[in-house]
């Protein structure tokens, strides 16, 4: 509930609402797929680049979340 919270009152203003709190980090993703794994070619080893972009993502974010909450 303390998250729902917290995600409509960041968002409240933009035009697409809580949606955006999805749709910008899957743009990023669908970015960095292309970016990477299309045009750069770089190997991924059988696994989908999607999947490794999505991995990277979440704990870079992750990361940065602590990092950002420590004062």
């Amino acid at each position: 509930m303390l998250a729902w919270r917290d995600i409509s009152v960041r968002y409240k203003q933009t035009v697409i609402g809580a949606a955006w709190a999805v749709v910008r980090p899957l743009l990023a993703m669908v970015v960095f797929t292309y970016v990477f794994g299309k045009l750069a070619k770089l190997p991924s080893q059988g696994v989908p680049y999607g999947l490794l972009v999505f991995a990277g993502m979440f704990h870079g974010c992750c990361f940065l979340r602590v990092v950002g909450r420590v004062e």
